[in-house]
C-alpha cells in the first residue's frame, strides 16, 4: 500500500477559522477513476484531533461520486466540542465539473444541511440550520469548480486532477459553505514549478510543486505526484497551515 499525506485549510457556516491543521493519509488507489480510499489523520497545532476519509467510485459512464467524512475536535477557550462533516459529491469526469453535492455539518446542538446542484448556468445552493433555510442561486459560466471547506479534501482532490497543468491554470470555483457571506464565483490562478524535494521529520518527498494565488489574495501551494495527481502536500503560509504524506503510523 503506498502512503500518503495531505492538509486543508478550512472555514465553516459558522465562522469558525482553524489557523493550523496537519493531515496524514494512507493511499490505497493510484487516483479517483480507478475508484479507492483515502484516510487522513488530522492534526492542529501538532496534536491529533480528528481524522477524514475520501472515497472515489465511478457511477456511470462519464460520473464520478466521492463521499469524505470527516471527524475532528475544535477547542475554543477554555471549551472543545466534537466537529463532525458527512459529504458526498457527483462530478461530470474527467472535466472534474460538480453536478450534485450535500453535506451535513455538525459543530453544535442543531445541525447544518447544505446542498448544491450544478448546471452550465447556475448553481442552487441551500443552507438549512433547524427550522432555518436560506436557498441563493449563483450564476455559472460552466466552468467551475466546487471546493467547500473544513477538510473537504475530495474536491481539492478532483481539482488538482482534473486541470492542465504543463502552463498553469486559471480556475473558477464555488464554495457552498460561505455562500450566505459571499454568494459568488471565486478565482485563483495556479502555476507549476517543477518537480521539488520537501522533507517532513527524517523523510524526504518528491512532487510536482504548484502555486496558487486566490483573487481574496490567499496563497496555497501544493505538491502532488506527477504521475496519479494525488495530492502529497498542500500548505497556506499566511496561516500557518501544512498537510504533508505520512507512513500512516
Amino acid at each position: 500500500m503506498n502512503v500518503k499525506r495531505v492538509i486543508c485549510l478550512s472555514a465553516n457556516p459558522l465562522r469558525w477559522i482553524l489557523l493550523s491543521s496537519i493531515l496524514s493519509a494512507s493511499l490505497a488507489a493510484k487516483g479517483l477513476p480507478e475508484g479507492g480510499e483515502w484516510l487522513y489523520d488530522l492534526y492542529m497545532g501538532g496534536s491529533r484531533v480528528g481524522t477524514s476519509r475520501v472515497v472515489s467510485t465511478m457511477v456511470g459512464e462519464g460520473r464520478l461520486e466521492t463521499t469524505n467524512n470527516i471527524r475532528f475536535m475544535l477547542t475554543r477557550g477554555a471549551r472543545s466540542f466534537e466537529v463532525s462533516l458527512n459529504a458526498r459529491t457527483v462530478y461530470r469526469w474527467p472535466e472534474g465539473r460538480p453536478l450534485d453535492y450535500e453535506m451535513t455539518f455538525v459543530g453544535g446542538r442543531v445541525p447544518t444541511l447544505i446542498t448544491a446542484t450544478f448546471s452550465e448556468k447556475a448553481s442552487t445552493i441551500r443552507v438549512k440550520t433547524g427550522p432555518q433555510e436560506f436557498t441563493r442561486q449563483i450564476p455559472l459560466e460552466g466552468d467551475e469548480y466546487v471546493l467547500d471547506n473544513n477538510f473537504l479534501l475530495d474536491h481539492y482532490l478532483v481539482m488538482l486532477a482534473s486541470i492542465p497543468l504543463d502552463k498553469g491554470s486559471e480556475v473558477h470555483f464555488v464554495v457552498p459553505q460561505l455562500v450566505q457571506q459571499s454568494p459568488r464565483v471565486f478565482g485563483m490562478r495556479l502555476k507549476p514549478r517543477g518537480v521539488q524535494r520537501f522533507i517532513v521529520g527524517d523523510e524526504e518527498w518528491e512532487g510536482l510543486k504548484i502555486e496558487s494565488v486566490g483573487d481574496t489574495g490567499l496563497r496555497m501551494d501544493f505538491w502532488i505526484d506527477p504521475e496519479d495527481r494525488t495530492l502529497l502536500r498542500w500548505t497556506v503560509p499566511s496561516q500557518m497551515t501544512e498537510v504533508v504524506l505520512s507512513r500512516g503510523d
